[in-house]
């Protein structure tokens, strides 16, 4: 599931098509992320959220209606705060964002 919101992620930032595929293949086929798919561990966890609390203070970045906006920084903030009860490094996730 990560490999589809970095894929997200990365056409969002208008990345070639090319350079995005090898990235996911790169991600896929990490041995690490490979190796932590089969244990129950927070790390996994705190990546998928790591990963659509950016994607989606991106997408609120680049809305282009304020209310629009408004809510995906909503809710945003609350994958951060999510990010942040998973794992005690995702506490910096949240002033990071607000530095967005």
């Amino acid at each position: 599931m990560a490999v589809c919101v970095v894929w997200r992620l990365l056409r969002l930032w208008g990345v070639e098509e090319r350079i995005g595929l090898w990235s996911l293949v790169l991600i896929a086929f990490n041995p690490l992320l490979v190796g932590l798919s089969v244990w129950v561990m927070s790390e996994s966890v705190f990546l998928m959220i790591l990963l659509l609390a950016i994607w989606t203070l991106e997408r609120g970045h680049r809305s282009s209606s304020c209310v629009n906006g408004l809510r995906w920084t909503l809710v945003a903030g609350f994958l951060g705060a999510a990010a942040g009860l998973t794992r005690t490094a995702g506490l910096l996730l949240l002033p990071a964002g607000g530095l967005w």
